[in-house]
């Protein structure tokens, strides 16, 4: 919860989250010794780095509107960690 989150959301038009599926995967990256699985002999750690791939410089941002639709918007982003940045693919 943020601090002042009442505030927030009470005088702010719009309230924007912005996820990074690759930081929460990465936590679950499985030892590279794992048995292949029977269905096409893909290592778990394959599996999961072929995710990450997929998913490497993406994110999801989380909108709260006070007027018009809520929801989610997936957002093509690419992420530049030397600056903290995100910038639109195109």
């Amino acid at each position: 919860m943020l601090f002042g989150g009442e505030t927030i959301t009470q005088n702010a038009d719009v309230v924007m989250f912005v996820h990074r599926e690759e930081i929460v995967h990465a936590k679950f990256e499985p030892s590279m010794n794992a048995e292949a699985k029977k269905e096409g002999g893909k290592t778990p750690w394959t599996i999961w780095k072929e995710k990450m791939d997929l998913i490497a410089g993406k994110a999801v941002v989380y909108n709260n509107k006070r007027r018009g639709a809520q929801g989610n918007k997936q957002a093509e982003l690419v992420f530049e960690g030397d600056v903290m940045t995100f910038r639109d693919v195109s």
